[in-house]
This record gives C-alpha cells, structure tokens and sequence, in this order.
C-alpha cells in the first residue's frame, strides 16, 4: 500500500509513512469473514477467522494481505482511514462515512494501563 501511494504521489508525509510501514495489518483487520459453500441446498456459510486458532491462522493472513476483502470491495477499496478515539479511551479505525464504510475498534495495547489503576483511595 505504502509503495503504491508513493508511485501516485498521494503519500508525501514521512512521518505517515513511516507509521503506515509499521502498522500490520494483523492490528488494522484483526477478524475477517469467508465464504465457504456448503453444498447444495445448503446456502453459504460465513467463517469469522481471526488468527486465534492455528489451524485458521495461515489463511487469514493471506486473506488480510491479498487486498480482496470483509467488505473492502463494497467500501469503494479505501486506501486511507483515520483514527477515532472515544471518550471512554477506546480507539476505532474507519474507511468513512458510508454505510459501506469499515469501522472497527483497536485493541487496547497490553502495555496500557487503566487511568484509575493505582491510584489510592485512602486519604
């Protein structure tokens, strides 16, 4: 993505760039849905894959970096998204504001820490 931004001359910050070279996409599509045909007459089921189960892991990955995504096609293929942070601390990623548009929250980094963790309560 950061290579095919720079050829069209849409990505001229370096700090962006280098912050879009050291995010995965692991972190940005942490869950992604497949079709998998059930065979007639069954109808088409949806398989969430996320990377938790070993067995699952490999073809997410390659799901996630081929670029034919949940969802991505519908969104228009957005090549930027912004970051949201809510007032209660969490942070979401969105493509905009369409219905299409995706949209999810961010994991809380596990280096975080809770703003009310230690602080005391006796006076």
């Amino acid at each position: 993505m950061v290579h095919r931004l720079e050829k069209q001359r849409d990505l001229t910050d370096p700090l962006l760039r280098e912050a879009l070279l050291n995010v995965r996409r692991e972190v940005l599509l942490p869950r992604a849905c497949v079709r998998r045909d059930a065979g007639y007459p069954e109808p088409v089921v949806l398989q969430l894959l996320d990377g938790a189960h070993p067995e699952d892991q490999e073809e997410w990955l390659d799901l996630i970096y081929s670029g034919a995504s949940e969802r991505w096609v519908r969104a228009g293929r957005p090549e930027s998204y912004r970051l949201e942070p809510a007032a209660d601390g969490r942070q979401y990623v969105c493509s905009g504001q369409s219905a299409a548009a995706l949209a999810w929250e961010l994991p809380k980094p596990a280096e975080s820490v809770d703003e009310n963790e230690g602080e005391s309560t006796n006076e």
